[in-house]
């Protein structure tokens, strides 16, 4: 049972008893405060490891007792609760270092879903901190925190230790706990990789049985000394082989495999001990980029939130962003865009209307045509969008792709005229999968059309609005390819 300390602090007596009830149920040690003032003087008495609290309170606000407990106490988490009025708020919160925000009225769901969020990031903070106390030790390990993708660091796992140790093989094996199968995620020295082939069971095999033991083991001399082993062992070239658990928290997630085919450079116990602490930084890492694959997915969720923050301002775009991640994505498949272009270019087609929030309802809702001056008002959402997200985190390509998503082929676009190649692809993506989403959606000044009649729309402007070549690529995906919008899952990109 969790035993970590959350304070709580909201002037909504609601929000209070609901938080408190929430968390306690879930085993965590709940304080509650209704001001600010009487919150500092509970962080000043004890420690905790997260705040909750509320952005709008009489007399000292949130975003100010954020300031105020975080150079008290600079490491705990922050995570904000907000109304649908106080977004721009918000976002200043995350500015400020805030983990997250909840928005009211929210799920028992919501609430804990965003307070274990919030503890795995400290999680990973506390674990970088012990990887850096090892690194003056293990040089090599510093390689493997520069990864944070986990195929890719799997990758790097195989080849350091292959180059480390001078095996002859070396692979990763990730366990599934729910099922004990064990799957080869990288291997290096392989005549034939066969990710299907190379699966075991846990007690199958040398490396199930180390995975079941928990423990390391070393074969010397190959099935010829070892014939009790020769059922495990799957090559008869291995002349010595050393299979060793990936454990984190004394909970096995892998093991490391390892094998010689020269019995004059026999692996031996003298390994065993570099190998194992080389598993325990392996495994770190491993279990790093896990965190932050799913804190990209908890931190994007919280970006959607803002959009879904906006779909409530204006109630026709609703779905629109994921209807155009949607198209968009399919386009970048249709490239051939490797999987982490594909990512970014999903967020970018999710978030390109974030620039929207500052618009005026009005002009959000309005049911005709806009008047030049409206227009004219509109075209800032782009660089607003920008200006929101630059200081977030998010990669430049992502921004850019934003920027520019209103500009034409012919150069008649805004917000910088661009034209042609000059068009970042992202945008040029996008502007595609912008159109054909709002074409086949119901809009106040316009009539939902078929999708084969947005296709025809967009051939229409092909060279002039739009790529050509792009286009071309969009009319002939099939038609039985493309989700209901509300479908699409960015997180489904990850890996």
């Amino acid at each position: 049972m969790s035993k970590e300390r959350i304070l709580v602090v909201d002037d909504e007596k609601t929000i209070l008893e609901l938080g408190r009830r929430f968390l306690a149920a879930e085993g965590f040690n709940v304080e509650i405060a209704a001001q600010g003032m009487q919150a500092m003087k509970l962080l000043e008495q004890s420690s905790f490891e997260i705040l909750l609290t509320d952005i709008r309170m009489p007399g000292m606000s949130g975003l100010e007792l954020m300031k105020m407990a975080k150079s008290l106490r600079p490491e705990i988490i922050m995570v904000v609760i907000t109304g649908h009025g106080t977004i721009t708020t918000a976002i200043e919160s995350l500015k400020m270092g805030a983990m997250g925000f909840i928005l009211k009225p929210f799920t028992r769901q919501e609430l804990l879903s965003a307070i274990h969020n919030a503890l795995d990031k400290c999680r990973l903070r506390q674990e970088n901190i012990r990887m850096k106390s090892l690194m003056p030790l293990f040089q090599v390990s510093r390689q493997l925190m520069m990864e944070t993708e986990l195929t890719p660091l799997l990758n790097l796992i195989v080849e350091l230790i292959k180059k480390e140790t001078k095996v002859d093989r070396a692979s990763i094996m990730l366990l599934n706990e729910k099922t004990g199968e064990l799957t080869v995620k990288a291997g290096t020295g392989f005549e034939n990789f066969d990710e299907k082939k190379l699966r075991k069971y846990v007690g199958e095999g040398v490396a199930g049985l180390a995975v079941e033991r928990k423990e390391p083991i070393l074969i010397q001399g190959g099935i010829e000394q070892n014939p009790h082993l020769g059922r495990l062992l799957d090559d008869s070239k291995v002349v010595s082989g050393l299979s060793v658990p990936i454990m984190i928290r004394k909970k096995v997630i892998g093991v490391l495999n390892l094998s010689k085919f020269n019995p004059g450079q026999p692996l031996g116990e003298s390994d065993l001990g570099l190998i194992s602490i080389f598993c325990g930084q392996a495994a770190v890492a491993i279990e790093n980029a896990r965190l932050y694959r799913d804190i990209k997915n908890a931190y994007f969720r919280t970006l959607q939130a803002l959009v879904s923050a906006i779909e409530i301002k204006d109630e026709f775009s609703k779905g629109h962003s994921s209807g155009v991640a949607q198209y968009a994505a399919l386009i970048g498949k249709a490239l051939d865009l490797p999987k982490a272009q594909l990512r970014d270019l999903a967020i970018a087609a999710v978030l390109h209307d974030i620039g929207k929030i500052g618009s005026s309802d009005d002009i959000l809702r309005k049911g005709s045509k806009l008047s030049e001056e409206e227009f004219e008002m509109m075209k800032f959402h782009p660089a607003n969008a920008v200006k929101i997200l630059e200081t977030i985190g998010l990669s430049q390509e992502i921004l850019t792709a934003i920027l520019h998503h209103h500009e034409w082929w012919d150069g008649s676009g805004y917000p910088k005229g661009l034209s042609k190649e000059e068009i970042p692809l992202f945008s040029r993506i996008i502007t595609i999968a912008d159109t054909v989403a709002a074409m086949t959606s119901h809009r106040p000044y316009q009539q939902k059309v078929t999708l084969a009649e947005a296709q025809k729309e967009i051939r229409l402007y092909q060279g002039r609005q739009f790529d050509p070549h792009l286009v071309d690529l969009f009319l002939r995906i099939e038609e039985k390819t493309f989700l209901h919008p509300h479908s699409f899952d960015v997180e489904g990109l990850s890996d």
